[in-house]
């Protein structure tokens, strides 16, 4: 069907001939051959012929028809398409409703024409009442026998001529003879004979003779020659086709002791909830079903017989043709004339003005108790544009006429012998080719209706609303519902501090495979962070501020853990996803300007006051990361109720858990920490030092980073009560004496490398010349190789590295003081030989050389002592460092043996690395606790969506990040993409920095900011534009009362916090569910 459609528009449009088109066709049946023997299901030509709706081949059907019904009607009547007439919505399920019993009615008069008449379908409407299944079956079956065999002669029809010379007679010297090959051949004489029976039975099985009720069926035989012994077709047990009459027989209505019916009119209950439009409810939806079981038997049965019967005169069965004959020749002819050209279908979506309609009353004499299939309870109905109950008898009385014409020409064309093809086979096989007219007219009519509302939506709204175009006038159209402060607002946030500029930009951005410019995603938001109680001071102990902020941690390593303090802030997005939704990109975005920096930490919230991270990035100088998420869906509340319904306790006690797991890993969190207050705390500066003082900062930052230098030997150690500017330069020559320091060890290095080479160099020379002729060259030679050696020998062995390996470990002394450890053993203990005086160094910083020779001190006695002596001297040097004296270090020693320090500055230091959140070794953490936030959000849900559209969505990072950055300012931007290994660099550089700036956990990261963000789908079965015309819903307001239950759930307000006075009375009536009402 769907071949010949195509065939048909591409030869009027000249895009194909009839030549080319028949490989095309050729193909086209192969693959639906194939396909109807995988689908074999009663909605595969539903499938065909209905969802690849073409309109321009129905509108010429109707066209084609219209010509006859004004023949049937008065001359002023003028009945049009559906879209032409002005009407109301219920007019179209009017008209769905003429279509379907137009199709039903025309129908039975197809299997009347059969043989199925009106007696026999009473009979079978009496089996069906009584609660049986009734089914009508065609059974064939074919024979193939062989008769005899004959030998014929056959002459060839080329001529072989010989010319023959002669000498004796000039008068024939030349002779010319012609002659004929005659070839004698085997001709095998075949019997074929067809044997089919129609008839209906009742219940499973056609066993019982009383449960049969006989209809039609004939033999029919002819002779086949060939000239192969093998068979010409096949031969073997019966095939049968199968169709349920009960749906239909139920609409039947027996006249008392007459022995006909009226059949009853199918109404559409349009009260249920599953109506939906005239197209799409259940009413429709069983006809339209039933309907294409009628087309599909239809076709099946054709296709059997005419299998059975067209390899005779059109092929041969496997290479064996049958030889021409008349009766070949006569057959081919009768199966031409079976078609449905000239036959009327009266299944029309028509339409006509009030003022041209007349009322629909019987008329007198109309012989209209002769029609079978008039309409049961025909009263006269008001002036409408409908058509009438007494158009529709009209209409079907033409078409039964037509049916029975066709069906007495036939029988006058076809032999009445004992043929193939005889008039009780015509009528059969032309029943069915109607049949599947009237069904495939149906299913195309009332897709036709939708396809009207289609239009007319579409002309409404001036195009067709996509999936992006719902977006973007949802997200205007929250702006308008929601209130000002509980609006959704884009993900789009500044890292900056209160009166600053801003360090960069942190984002979530959405971006679509059309191509449209990146913008960011709306979001509820919502402030966990807790207000201070009234006078409470809005400074902490380290300068920083702390009005509402929370206190929560993480964990840096397996010994570590630190805490950060900051605001925090609470999103909730809701997306929708439609079956014509284009992939949705989301990145997290985070940029920093030139001469900036922050970092951005990625993970989940493990609970209300713990982050559990995964990613890390330190973003600087106009560096750019773009972090892909990926939005992955669980099952919706009402879902997951309805799947574990049947399952065990224990299973069900399983998968709650794992849901519950599910929901709390669901809540995704990104940290982001501002380093230049933080690098002001850890260095004793006072706020606002390193705002202007870019080169310092960059170089704390290397020094950090690359080289891992411990902050007490950068930090201010002398008077609290110095000025800025004091403090700042006693940084600043630390700063300096650090990088002196590591370019001296970097020339030593290079040195070393340079005496490597020349002392290789060298003892390669001495190890070839081994063949001297005078021994005092050779000891000379001996004695300059050992004085190289000795030489080599006394030189130290990479300086630098062992500086920073050694500073590292004292700060690690200092600063944690752990319990007593081991001492070391002597096979341990490395002799070392102390660094070579750098003169430069001490000139240039005078103020830290005492901390220095301190740490070197440490180092050597690090080396050379066992572990109590270091532990005590490493506390007396952080005594010292801080202003504590060392006669109080016994006093600070607590019961297991650690050190507790307390600076000037009121930070309190223990000897256990994990730092001490508050009272009761828990943090203050968020107003709410944000884990439990998916729970409760699947609770509303599963209360207040019983369409079980808001899906819980998971955040996941992606496997690769795209990085830009650009090394220096003259340089151009470089964008590289990182995969797991470089993602695992960047957090170890960002964990390494967090280790500096939290002295190892020991004191809190300030200026935080971590949002929080939990994520919700709206899913729909279809398009924007199916799910209004198909479906009948308004999904502007199926996305309303999703995003009222996730607002009311993440801003703990109700409905009248929410949503702006002049929109609640609409939301109200038609967004709001009764369980959200009653809360609010």
């Amino acid at each position: 069907e769907l071949f010949d459609r195509v065939h048909t528009f591409s030869i009027q449009s000249k895009l194909l001939t009839n030549d080319s088109f028949r490989y095309v066709k050729y193909f086209g049946k192969s693959w639906t051959k194939h396909y109807s023997t995988q689908n074999t299901s009663s909605n595969f030509y539903q499938v065909l012929s209905m969802e690849r709706f073409n309109e321009h081949l129905f509108r010429e059907r109707v066209n084609k028809a219209l010509g006859q019904v004004r023949r049937l009607l008065s001359t002023e009547r003028n009945p049009t398409f559906l879209e032409d007439v002005p009407h109301q919505y219920d007019d179209k399920f009017g008209v769905a409703e003429f279509l379907t019993n137009v199709a039903l009615a025309a129908e039975f008069n197809c299997l009347e024409a059969m043989g199925l008449d009106a007696p026999k379908l009473v009979q079978l409407h009496a089996w069906a009442k009584e609660g049986k299944t009734v089914t009508l079956r065609v059974e064939v079956q074919e024979t193939v026998t062989h008769s005899h065999t004959s030998e014929v002669k056959i002459e060839s029809p080329s001529v072989q001529t010989t010319k023959k010379e002669s000498n004796s007679n000039p008068a024939t010297w030349f002779s010319t003879t012609e002659s004929k090959l005659v070839t004698t051949v085997t001709e095998h004489h075949w019997k074929v004979s067809l044997h089919y029976d129609v008839f209906a039975f009742r219940g499973a099985s056609p066993d019982d003779e009383s449960d049969v009720l006989k209809i039609g069926g004939r033999t029919g035989q002819t002779d086949v020659v060939t000239r192969s012994k093998q068979a010409p077709g096949p031969s073997g047990a019966a095939e049968s086709v199968d169709l349920d009459l009960t749906w239909a027989l139920s609409f039947i209505n027996p006249v008392q002791g007459s022995g006909s019916y009226t059949l009853k009119k199918l109404e559409i209950d349009r009260t249920v909830d599953s109506c939906r439009t005239p197209r799409r409810n259940k009413d429709i939806d069983t006809a339209v079903d039933n309907l294409c079981n009628m087309c599909n038997w239809a076709r099946r049965v054709h296709k059997l017989y005419i299998s059975l019967v067209q390899w005779i005169p059109l092929t041969g069965a496997r290479g064996n043709t049958p030889l021409p004959s008349p009766e070949v020749e006569a057959l081919r002819g009768h199966l031409q004339e079976i078609n449905t050209q000239d036959l009327f279908v009266p299944v029309l979506p028509l339409l006509e003005e009030p003022s041209t309609s007349p009322l629909s009353l019987p008329e007198a004499g109309g012989g209209q108790d002769d029609v079978t299939t008039q309409m049961a309870d025909d009263t006269s109905e008001p002036l409408s544009v409908l058509m009438s109950t007494q158009d529709m008898i009209k209409f079907l009385e033409d078409q039964r006429r037509a049916l029975t014409t066709k069906v007495q020409a036939l029988a006058s064309q076809l032999p009445k012998d004992d043929s193939l093809l005889t008039p009780p086979e015509g009528a059969l096989l032309v029943g069915c080719l109607h049949m599947i007219d009237i069904a495939k007219q149906h299913s195309d009519g009332v897709m036709y209706i939708e396809h009207v509302l289609y239009r007319q939506l579409t002309a409404a709204v001036g195009r067709e609303v996509t999936a992006e175009d719902f977006q973007q006038y949802m997200e205007r159209h929250d702006q308008k519902l929601y209130k000002a402060h509980c609006a959704p607002k884009p993900f789009c946030h500044a890292v900056r501090r209160p009166g600053y500029y801003p360090e960069g930009t942190v984002a979530i951005e959405a971006i679509t495979s059309s191509g449209d410019l990146p913008s960011p995603i709306q979001t509820f938001q919502r402030n966990l962070s807790r207000p201070l109680p009234p006078g409470a001071d809005t400074r902490s102990s380290e300068g920083s501020r702390s009005s509402g902020s929370i206190d929560m941690k993480f964990r840096l390593n397996a010994s570590t853990n630190v805490e950060f303090r900051g605001d925090a802030f609470l999103h909730a997005y809701v997306g929708q996803k439609f079956a014509d939704s284009k992939h949705l990109d989301v990145n997290l975005v985070a940029r920093s300007r030139q001469f900036s920096s922050f970092m951005i930490v990625i993970g989940k919230m493990a609970s209300s006051t713990t982050f559990e991270p995964s990613h890390a990035m330190i973003v600087k100088n106009k560096d750019c990361f773009k972090i892909p998420l990926m939005l992955e869906q669980l099952p919706s509340a009402k879902a997951f109720r309805d799947a574990i319904e049947s399952l065990s306790p224990e299973q069900q006690r399983f998968a709650k858990a794992y849901r519950a797991m599910q929901l709390e890993g669901s809540v995704f969190g990104v940290l982001v920490v501002q380093l230049k207050p933080q690098l002001e705390r850890l260095l004793r500066l006072n706020e606002d030092s390193l705002t202007k003082e870019i080169k310092l900062t960059q170089q704390l930052l290397d020094l950090f980073i690359e080289y891992q230098i411990p902050s007490d030997l950068l930090s201010y150690s002398g008077d609290p009560a110095a000025s800025s500017e004091q403090k700042l330069e006693a940084v600043k020559g630390h700063v300096a004496a650090i990088y002196e320091m590591i370019g001296d060890a970097k020339k030593a290095e290079v040195e070393e490398a340079r005496q490597t080479a020349e002392y290789t160099r060298k003892q390669n020379v001495i190890d070839d010349d081994s063949d001297c002729d005078d021994e005092e060259d050779c000891d000379g030679q001996d004695s300059w190789a050992d004085n190289t050696v000795a030489s080599f020998g006394a030189q130290q062995e990479s300086s630098f590295a062992k500086l920073k390996k050694k500073t590292k470990s004292v700060s690690r002394s200092m600063l944690k003081s752990t319990r007593k450890a081991v001492p070391m053993s002597a096979s341990m203990a490395m002799p070392m030989a102390m660094p070579p005086p750098m003169p430069k160094m001490m000139n240039a910083a005078a103020p830290m050389m005492q901390e220095s020779s301190r740490a070197a001190e440490a180092m050597m006695m690090e080396m050379d002592v066992g572990g109590a002596a270091i532990e005590k001297y490493s506390a007396e040097v952080a005594l010292e460092t801080r202003g504590v004296s060392g006669d109080s270090v016994a006093e600070s020693q607590n019961v297991d043996g650690g050190v507790e320090f307390k600076d000037d500055d009121g930070f309190d230091f223990e000897g256990d690395v994990e730092v001490e959140m508050s009272a009761g070794g828990q943090g203050r953490g968020p107003v709410v606790d944000v884990t439990a936030i998916p729970a409760m959000l699947d609770q509303k849900l599963e209360a207040n969506d019983p369409d079980g559209a808001l899906r819980a969505t998971v955040v996941k990072v992606g496997e690769t990040v795209e990085y830009s950055s650009q090394k220096a300012l003259l340089a151009q931007a470089k964008t590289e993409t990182l995969f797991t290994d470089d993602l695992k660099r960047h957090k170890d550089k960002a964990f390494d920095l967090l280790d500096a700036l939290s002295r190892s956990g020991s004191l809190t990261i300030e200026d935080t900011c971590l949002h929080v963000m939990v994520a919700a789908t709206h899913c729909f079965d279809r398009s924007v534009m199916d799910t209004v015309i198909k479906e009948n819903v308004n999904p502007i307001e199926k996305v309303v009362r999703s995003s009222l239950i996730v607002a009311s759930t993440i801003q703990d307000r109700n409905l009248d916090q929410l949503v702006n006075a002049r929109e609640l009375p609409r939301v109200k009536e038609f967004s709001i569910p009764q369980g959200l009402l009653k809360d609010s």
